[in-house]
């Protein structure tokens, strides 16, 4: 009998000892899991950012570079002012001139040049210089005649236009294009000068006008279309024409008069 008690209550022993071996690894769990969570937080934040640093290591050099880029691209090179008289040619193989007067001003030109019979310019030319924009009532004290004054440039205007006009054959292209220009005709030309932050010169022709008759026989100045063949073979002229400004003048100053000297000559 004592044999058989011992052994129950060895047996009821061992079962609370595993009871409370199962109560205490229930309790450890949450904890150690808590810990281990605890323990894990400040390394994956750690990592977290280290990778994220890393991520936007490239990311910020890319755009670092874009910055700069753009900035450099902003950052405008110093305008150095040409001296006057001189050329030289720039990135794009266009050759820039600085005027030899240097109190040459932006203005617009009138220029008229005729055709002979063979569709060729001529000797026929004139020119009128206007402060301000060309208009058919301008007032006479603001426009000047260049004949009287600037003969030099209507000269150089002129053989610029006769060499990018010329043709050898004067036979019509591929596609029926008119090789010269209309024979006997007067081409009316309106040219813009105008002085850059180099002091290089710009001059090129805006608009050009044919003199057409209608029906009742009055005469019409009629602008052409920038397709024209005409327009196009006269504007190839721009890329010469600032050299021919170069030698450019002012037109004089009109003389002040006295109210008495008015009157006498009146």
């Amino acid at each position: 009998m004592t044999k058989k008690v011992a052994k129950k209550a060895s047996k009821k022993v061992d079962e609370v000892e595993t009871k409370g071996k199962k109560v205490a690894k229930k309790a450890e769990a949450p904890a150690a899991k808590k810990s281990a969570k605890k323990a894990e937080a400040p390394a994956a934040k750690k990592s977290g950012k280290k990778v994220a640093k890393k991520a936007e290591a490239p990311a910020a050099k890319k755009s670092g570079k874009k910055v700069a880029a753009k900035s450099a691209k902003k950052a405008k090179p110093e305008v150095k002012a040409m001296r006057p008289g001189r050329s030289k040619l720039n990135e794009r193989g266009v050759l820039l001139c600085s005027p030899i007067n240097e109190d040459l001003k932006p203005a617009w030109y009138e220029i008229k040049v005729t055709t002979e019979a063979d569709g060729m310019f001529g000797s026929k030319i004139t020119g009128r210089r206007f402060v301000g924009a060309i208009q058919p009532d301008k007032d006479e004290r603001k426009v000047f005649d260049m004949a009287a004054y600037d003969e030099v440039t209507l000269r150089a205007i002129l053989a610029r236009l006769a060499s990018v006009t010329f043709h050898a054959t004067g036979r019509p292209n591929s596609k029926g294009v008119p090789s010269r220009l209309q024979p006997d005709t007067e081409y009316t030309l309106h040219i813009r000068l105008a002085i850059t932050k180099e002091n290089a010169i710009r001059a090129g022709v805006s608009k050009v006008f044919v003199n057409q008759t209608d029906k009742k026989g009055r005469v019409k100045s009629v602008m052409l279309d920038k397709k024209d063949y005409q327009v196009r073979k006269i504007r190839r002229v721009n890329k010469y024409l600032p050299v021919a400004f170069q030698a450019a003048s002012m037109p004089p100053k009109p003389e002040r008069r006295s109210r008495r000297q008015v009157a006498e000559d009146e």
